[in-house]
């Protein structure tokens, strides 16, 4: 069984990272489409998928003790994930 967690854990990592790129690319794209600089497009997604990240390892943590986190941790996942991440292009 713990083979199995292993081997799940790699594959959702792998999915994570190609996510990661796809969306990096949009936003920086996006964003330099729209006269922002390069130096700062860049910059945009990385800032917005660390903190996505945090929260959401966070949120893990705290639900193995079986407690919640704060109303803005569940704000950043949403408008981080939902928002930024897959609507940041079509706005």
């Amino acid at each position: 069984m713990n083979g199995l967690l292993s081997k799940l854990t790699r594959v959702l990592v792998a999915v994570a990272f190609v996510a990661l790129v796809f969306t990096a690319s949009n936003v920086t794209m996006f964003a330099i489409d729209h006269h922002v600089s390069p130096w700062i497009a860049w910059m945009l997604d990385p800032m917005v998928a660390v903190a996505l990240g945090a929260v959401l390892i966070f949120d893990g943590r705290l639900s193995e003790y079986r407690l919640t986190s704060s109303g803005w941790a569940g704000v950043l996942r949403w408008f981080a994930g939902t928002w930024v991440m897959n609507c940041w292009s079509s706005l």
